[in-house]
């Protein structure tokens, strides 16, 4: 399934996921009516890969200049397609980002868990670790815990993304 950031953010809030409150603006002038605290990141919401390296993600450290940044964002293209909409919400200061995913895969007959402990706008060149289950009912989370005890030292870390892996799983199954 194919869905743009906002979307998902959506489907894994309603899962009991945390996600970064946001809001969806349609016109460069309804960044003005943001009513949360800045810094803020506005994303282009595009069905194309690739968007922080192309441009497409901005930090705007209050309303105007949000706005200019918005009115930038809608101008451009992304992969072909103008974006319809921007995803605005809170810049999130961070001190390292890692990758998670769940996706579908042939060559298991099911379900992967793709992790990779460097996240960024270059994730997927970094070979992320590939646990291939298959099933739902064939996920185990000790399988997954050795392939993470490969490349994450930290053990409470590696609990928690065993944890997400299994709601991210969860809401995968689900949809």
């Amino acid at each position: 399934m194919l869905m743009v950031e906002h979307a998902g953010k959506r489907l894994l809030e309603a899962h009991g996921v945390p996600v970064p409150a946001g809001a969806l603006i349609r016109k460069s002038e309804h960044a003005l009516k943001w009513n949360g605290a800045y810094p803020v990141a506005l994303k282009v919401q595009v069905a194309s890969g690739g968007r922080g390296k192309a441009g497409g993600v901005m930090r705007a450290d209050d309303a105007t200049q949000a706005q200019a940044c918005a009115r930038q964002l809608f101008d451009r293209t992304f992969g072909g397609e103008r974006p319809a909409a921007l995803l605005m919400e809170p810049w999130v200061a961070h001190s390292r980002e890692l990758f998670l995913a769940v996706a579908v895969d042939g060559h298991a007959g099911g379900y992967v868990i793709l992790y990779a402990p460097n996240g960024g706008v270059d994730v997927e060149q970094h070979a992320p670790h590939k646990y291939a289950f298959g099933s739902p009912r064939h996920f185990r989370a000790h399988a997954l815990r050795s392939i993470l005890a490969a490349s994450e030292p930290d053990g409470a870390l590696r609990e928690r993304v065993v944890a997400l892996a299994r709601r991210l799983l969860f809401v995968a199954v689900a949809t």
